[in-house]
């Protein structure tokens, strides 16, 4: 009789602690599996602007001060570039060349100017890294 009491406690006892411990472990694979996968993926902005002599020496330069994504926007305002906003994008997604830029660069810093197309000049500004 003693032993099926101390058996229906210590029972209880890890019913408790599953009821506990077992939503708190669902909840975390279901946010590791969110992703999918390991890979980086980014929240990044983009300046653009119509490349020109002076145009282009000036946009190097002051998108080179920025260091964070709130300084890209004033520099986008005060320069009036065309300015998107892409967040979740997978580095997978991303073309060799400009994913190897982004792994090197320091979160909030500009990347170096580029520009596919010669008409338009570019720099990315990583917001954060997923």
């Amino acid at each position: 009789m003693n032993q099926q009491r101390n058996l229906r406690k210590m029972i209880g006892a890890w019913a408790i602690a599953a009821a506990v411990l077992v939503p708190t472990a669902l909840s975390a694979q279901i946010v590791s599996g969110a992703r999918g996968s390991n890979q980086t993926s980014y929240h990044l902005v983009q300046l653009s602007v119509n490349s020109g002599a002076a145009a282009a020496e000036q946009f190097s330069s002051k998108t080179q001060e920025i260091g964070s994504c709130q300084d890209a926007m004033n520099v986008a305002q005060e320069l009036d570039t065309d300015i998107r906003r892409n967040r979740f994008v997978r580095a997978s997604q991303l073309p060799d060349q400009i994913r190897d830029m982004l792994k090197a660069l320091p979160t909030g810093q500009a990347s170096e100017v580029f520009g596919a197309d010669g008409d338009t000049l570019r720099v990315l500004v990583i917001c954060n890294r997923l």
